[in-house]
């Protein structure tokens, strides 16, 4: 089963890259609301599974939250509405700090970290970056150089 989830994962991961900008800002902006919804429906008791507990969604999302963050700040810099604009930037560079510091910290390679902030706010921040990302895909999607 586990072999069959990494593969799985491993497609849907490189399946989003190959996209283009405006179906891989949809995509991974539902990524990041579905990361932000199932976990706070987990705790309601409305689901029985969490995605965040099985070990190897743990390195998926890491990597799919860091480039999520990563598209939000370009996303960003081409908005020309200064709210979207400094919204997605500045939930662009929380969501890659938010993720980079304690997986490294994790590893070793730093010696610090964030102090610990509680789980549903990571969640509503993963809800408010991913909604974010998706309106940025339609409101732009006239754009040549986004399709």
């Amino acid at each position: 089963m586990q072999n069959t989830t990494a593969i799985i994962l491993v497609i849907l991961f490189i399946g989003t890259l190959m996209l283009p900008k405006l179906w891989k800002y949809i995509v991974n902006g539902l990524l990041l609301v579905s990361l932000g919804v199932l976990p706070i429906l987990h705790s309601f008791g409305r689901i029985s599974f969490n995605p965040l507990e099985f070990p190897l969604f743990e390195y998926f999302i890491l990597v799919m939250v860091i480039l999520c963050g990563r598209e939000l700040i370009v996303e960003g810099v081409r908005e020309e509405s200064p709210f979207f604009k400094w919204s997605s930037i500045s939930l662009g560079i929380l969501l890659i700090t938010m993720t980079t510091i304690p997986a490294l910290y994790s590893m070793g390679a730093i010696d610090f970290t964030l102090p610990a902030i509680p789980d549903v706010i990571l969640y509503g921040i993963y809800i408010v970056a991913g909604v974010l990302l998706a309106v940025g895909a339609f409101a732009f999607a006239n754009d040549s150089d986004k399709i």
